[in-house]
């Protein structure tokens, strides 16, 4: 059994999404269509200790 991640899921909603890609950028996961960012991804971003969208 494999165990599903917060990013697991928000990547397959947003990858779900036509026309998006996933790029890395500042050491997060971001979602772009037509290379505009619609979503970015972090956790514990500079140890403040939360998960953002």
């Amino acid at each position: 059994m494999t165990t599903r991640t917060i990013y697991d899921a928000v990547r397959e909603v947003c990858l779900a999404l036509p026309e998006t890609t996933e790029v890395i950028a500042h050491g997060s996961p971001n979602f772009k269509v037509a290379g505009k960012t619609f979503a970015t991804f972090s956790v514990n971003h500079h140890g403040d200790g939360n998960i953002a969208l």
